[in-house]
């Protein structure tokens, strides 16, 4: 792993609030060729809920770029044909 990955995946935050003091929390929600904000605060909530779930769930940021690229390896071995 090349040690700018490193520094990116120690540098990501924790999470990814769209917070503000002087107007209502945000979620954002993207598709693939669509992407939308809401301030509904039960919407927003369920949205945070999902996403603190999910990151619970997920490997560390270095652990996840190791699994990578261990995965690739073998992919790119598994398609070398054997002479």
């Amino acid at each position: 792993m090349r040690a700018a990955d490193l520094a990116a995946a120690r540098s990501m935050p924790d999470r990814s609030d769209l917070r503000f003091a002087d107007a209502p929390d945000l979620a954002y929600v993207e598709g693939l060729y669509t992407g939308a904000l809401t301030d509904d605060p039960l919407l927003v909530r369920r949205y945070r809920d999902a996403y603190d779930l999910a990151r619970a769930a997920a490997l560390p940021p270095v652990a996840s770029l190791d699994l990578l690229e261990s995965v690739a390896e073998d992919y790119s071995h598994a398609c070398t044909p054997d002479l």
